[in-house]
């Protein structure tokens, strides 16, 4: 007797896209892969096309997007990201030891997100740059630089250099509350 194999069912099983935690000097994302999480030393990692998640850790990597958005979580050791294209979103969540570099950030397209980092030393405003929080400076080489300002927040104290956005001038940044567009 042969049975009819069964009927295809109405319901599509929720899947979840593939996660990679790597500790590899150096990984390429293959087709498949969205988030991947650095565990390792001073990595260097490279996404694929699809619009991927970087887990960065604190040992200073180096991180390349692909063309998709992607979504750069950022390190306190002075993390070097380049978005490759989309409307990339860096963000940091705590304030870096030493800072990095934004490789390709293109105003009006990618943000930088410090919300959390905001969130994490206490600091609630809305307007960071007119209550002194936040500095966008020119570094006099064609580069902006992004600075935070500690003094009487929980944590420390003085300005700190987050990070550089390589070949953008502060004039073509905006500012909203823990967010920084163009």
């Amino acid at each position: 007797m042969v049975r009819a194999p069964p009927a295809p069912s109405r319901r599509t099983p929720l899947t979840r896209p593939p996660a990679v935690s790597t500790s590899d000097a150096y990984y390429w994302a293959p087709a498949g892969v969205s988030t991947v999480t650095l565990t390792g030393w001073a990595q260097s990692v490279v996404g694929n096309d699809a619009g991927d998640t970087f887990n960065s850790n604190n040992s200073g990597n180096h991180i390349v997007g692909g063309a998709g958005a992607d979504t750069f979580n950022l390190g306190r050791a002075g993390d070097t990201a380049t978005g490759g294209g989309g409307a990339d979103t860096f963000a940091f969540s705590e304030l870096p030891w030493a800072s990095g570099h934004l490789t390709d950030f293109t105003p009006g397209q990618d943000m930088l997100n410090l919300s959390a980092m905001y969130a994490r030393y206490g600091y609630a405003g809305t307007n960071p740059i007119a209550d002194g929080r936040l500095q966008l400076v020119s570094d006099g080489a064609g580069d902006t630089q992004v600075w935070f300002n500690m003094n009487g927040l929980a944590g420390g104290s003085g300005n700190w250099l987050v990070t550089t956005l390589d070949h953008v001038s502060p004039s073509t940044l905006h500012v909203n509350s823990g967010w920084i567009t163009g």
